[in-house]
């Protein structure tokens, strides 16, 4: 889904940035405690209109501005950051990187597809999976993953809809308790 929004920050976006909305419903970059909802395709000045979309590709021949480096980790998930900027660690998942150049974004549907699901209790084990494998803490009801070549990133206890690998949805619920519950 793609669309475009005014940019209601004081700083340019630029494309590659993940966005919130301000209380306006205006696109400002996402930070750690807004929810990022897209990713800009084309960038725009203060003021200025800026597209965006929520699942597609972004494609950059230099992501310095928006990672800190100059080419994507194939395979990587990255995350939203402070002023919109992607990092290879975080709670929100933004996409996956196709390849040095493209983000395969992927905001709020479905996460990327997986190898496996590994039931752990507690932290899984860095010498656990592959990447692309996922693992459900029953204890704590956490998923951790997808693991990338950094191995597995910090846990996330949000409802995240994922693909099994035959593409069949799986959906993770809270009980009353909190304990969180797989359901196919």
């Amino acid at each position: 889904m793609t669309g475009s929004g005014l940019n209601a920050s004081r700083y340019s976006i630029l494309p590659g940035h993940a966005l919130s909305e301000d209380e306006s419903g205006n696109v400002v970059p996402a930070d750690t405690t807004h929810v990022a909802f897209a990713v800009a395709v084309t960038g725009a000045p203060p003021n200025g209109r800026v597209s965006y979309t929520m699942e597609g590709i972004v494609t950059r021949s230099d992501w310095t501005l928006i990672t800190g480096l100059p080419r994507l980790s194939v395979g990587t998930t990255y995350y939203a950051t402070s002023n919109g900027r992607l990092t290879k660690t975080g709670n929100q998942p933004i996409g996956v990187a196709r390849n040095a150049t493209d983000l395969r974004v992927n905001i709020g549907a479905v996460q990327p597809s997986f190898s496996q699901v590994h039931a752990v209790r507690g932290m899984p084990a860095s010498s656990l999976g592959e990447v692309g494998d996922m693992a459900y803490d029953s204890t704590l009801g956490r998923w951790f993953g997808p693991k990338d070549a950094g191995g597995w990133p910090p846990p996330r206890y949000m409802i995240t809809p994922i693909l099994s690998p035959a593409h069949t949805p799986i959906l993770a619920h809270s009980n009353q308790d909190g304990r969180w519950n797989i359901v196919s």
